[in-house]
């Protein structure tokens, strides 16, 4: 009965992003429109997260202003872009409970948590219609108000730019994650998981349709290729970790025995350790901090980009990065 019931939700979760996913994709590009979707669900989802967001034009994750609802969700959409090659991912920014007393100074930080999520282009929510001037406007009971009629709108402009001086940024170059955790074979689900590496390192969850059909070895490392140009490596690893499951189908199991016979280095067991990465000869991304520091790191071609920010305390820090034989250059991004 358990066998059966594992083929059968597999079978619901992969028909779930081929057919309905793939299907609605194609009948929006017949009329002129690509296909935006969220690849996570709570409460009885059926799917599997990265093999439904394989099939959409563009992907999205979700994050709340005012609790940590969408850390999680934006950390599988970030997964699903950059195993399938995907330049841009998006996220519903800054939804909520309708609180008027919210305003970018309450919540800026919060946006920052998701920049390191990997998110690189937030969609403001919500935007309500406003038949006409006046203070508080017409809301919704979701989301954070953005519009005209909202009092610090129009004062709100410097901190609009420094999210677009982020967004720009943040897509340049390849993401940088030294471990693509393996999610298992199973469905449903909706993550993978849980703190797979120690944060001074990073990673992105990968499943067994990316590995079936847009994983290759190259110089030992697992690569994907930008899905608009095959020539372009979009992502490496140089670890695929592999959590202990129950069951994996026997075709899956095939073709990472081929990766691994062309030089994929695999490890067994999630989370992995500091150790482990260290006695592969990885180093930590961003090390040796004075306070509590998050990043996001990019690889550009001339170099390496991160984007540091600081939740402990405001002013000077020290950290260590991964990377030698290059001159820092500071930008600041409210004003550079």
């Amino acid at each position: 009965s358990d066998q059966f019931l594992w083929d059968l939700r597999r079978t619901v979760a992969d028909m779930i992003a081929e057919n309905y996913v793939a299907g609605l994709r194609d009948i929006a590009h017949e009329h002129g429109l690509s296909l935006w979707s969220e690849n996570y669900g709570h409460w009885g989802f059926p799917g599997e997260f990265l093999v439904y967001g394989a099939y959409s034009d563009e992907i999205g994750g979700e994050f709340w202003s005012n609790q940590n609802l969408g850390t999680i969700e934006c950390r599988a959409a970030s997964s699903a872009c950059h195993i399938y090659g995907k330049r841009r991912v998006y996220a519903e920014a800054f939804t909520s409970s309708l609180d008027l007393g919210h305003h970018p100074y309450t919540f800026k930080a919060r946006g920052e948590e998701l920049f390191c999520e990997g998110i690189n282009h937030f969609v403001l929510h919500v935007y309500a219609l406003q038949t006409k001037d006046g203070a508080p406007g017409k809301n919704p009971w979701f989301g954070t108000a953005f519009h005209r009629n909202t009092p610090w709108f129009m004062a709100a402009r410097d901190w609009v730019k420094y999210l677009q001086r982020c967004h720009f940024m943040l897509q340049q170059g390849a993401p940088v994650a030294d471990v693509a955790v393996y999610i298992g074979d199973f469905a449903p689900q909706m993550t993978g998981p849980a703190n797979p590496v120690p944060k001074e390192y990073d990673y992105d969850y990968i499943g067994s349709d990316a590995l079936l059909r847009n994983v290759n070895v190259k110089d030992g490392q697992w690569v994907v290729y930008d899905e608009h140009d095959p020539e372009r490596v979009a992502a490496r690893y140089k670890l695929l970790a592999m959590p202990k499951v129950k069951y994996t189908r026997p075709h899956v199991r095939k073709q990472l025995e081929v990766l691994r016979r062309q030089g994929g280095k695999v490890i067994n067991g999630v989370p992995v350790t500091a150790a482990t990465l260290r006695g592969a000869g990885i180093q930590p991304i961003v090390s040796d901090t004075s306070c509590d520091i998050r990043f996001k790191a990019r690889q550009l071609d001339d170099g390496m980009m991160f984007f540091l920010s600081n939740f402990e305390k405001a002013g000077p820090f020290e950290a260590t990065l991964r990377v030698t034989g290059r001159v820092p250059e500071l930008f600041n991004p409210v004003s550079a």
